[in-house]
């Protein structure tokens, strides 16, 4: 009876080597066919207890047999599931290392992405800033141009205005001296009248614009035969200019 009872806690042990057996996630099927073969033993030595006259060395030698199987299987069985466990675990570790790194590259996309738009931003500013400057520089440019051309005319309609001015008056002193040579009869030589006109103005080298200081300059300064004759004309036409000027302010205030 006591070998019977032996025998029959060894499915205690078997039930325990089924639960170890769950945790298997490869070979199960290999591992639970094992498993039911130990039972089998167990049934069948069970049955022989009972039902054969078995000396209590036999039930021993075969007890125990079935105790070294046993121990030998479940021993076996554990080294197997702490091997999955220790894969698992290495499989979790590279899955963290992966994800980590794959982080690490994200972030580092990230920031290179975030200096390459900075960078992008900076050359567009700077573009900006170049294109607002040459824009402001241009508005200037042409405003002081505007100007020039401006005061230019304004010179030119002056001049115009003046010359115009001392046609008209000579017109009339023609006049005045044809008519009062008609009326006394005498025969005067009267030149043929000439209407003054502006002087033209040297297309190459314009320099209406300049002061006197400025031409000054470049009479001092250049060696270009064309623009040394060009102020050498803007300074005649001034001086006539100056002359007609003077005239005109001689007569009104001897008329006066």
């Amino acid at each position: 009876i006591r070998g019977l009872v032996k025998v029959k806690a060894l499915h205690e042990q078997v039930a325990a080597m089924e639960k170890v057996a769950g945790q298997l996630k490869t070979n199960k099927e290999q591992v639970y066919q094992q498993i039911h073969q130990l039972k089998q033993s167990i049934d069948q030595l069970i049955h022989e207890i009972a039902n054969t006259h078995m000396t209590a060395t036999q039930i021993d030698n075969a007890y125990n047999d079935l105790v070294a199987s046993i121990d030998r299987e479940f021993r076996r069985l554990k080294q197997v599931v702490a091997e999955q466990k220790m894969k698992d675990e290495q499989d979790e570790l590279k899955r963290i290392q992966s994800k980590l790194e794959n982080e690490k590259h994200a972030i580092f996309d990230e920031d290179k992405r975030f200096e390459q738009e900075k960078e992008e931003f900076r050359q567009r500013s700077a573009i900006a800033q170049r294109q607002k400057e040459e824009e402001q520089l241009m508005g200037k440019v042409n405003a002081e141009e505007s100007h020039r051309r401006k005061e230019l005319r304004e010179q030119e309609l002056a001049e115009e205005a003046f010359l115009s001015e001392m046609n008209e008056r000579e017109r009339r002193d023609y006049d005045l001296a044809r008519r009062i040579a008609s009326e006394t009869g005498s025969e005067v030589d009267l030149p043929h009248l000439q209407r003054k006109t502006r002087l033209n103005i040297n297309q190459k080298h314009d320099l209406r614009g300049h002061n006197y200081a400025q031409l000054r300059d470049l009479i001092n300064t250049s060696c270009d035969l064309e623009l040394l004759d060009a102020c050498r004309e803007e300074f005649h036409r001034r001086l006539k200019v100056y002359h007609a000027w003077k005239l005109k302010n001689r007569k009104g205030k001897n008329s006066s």
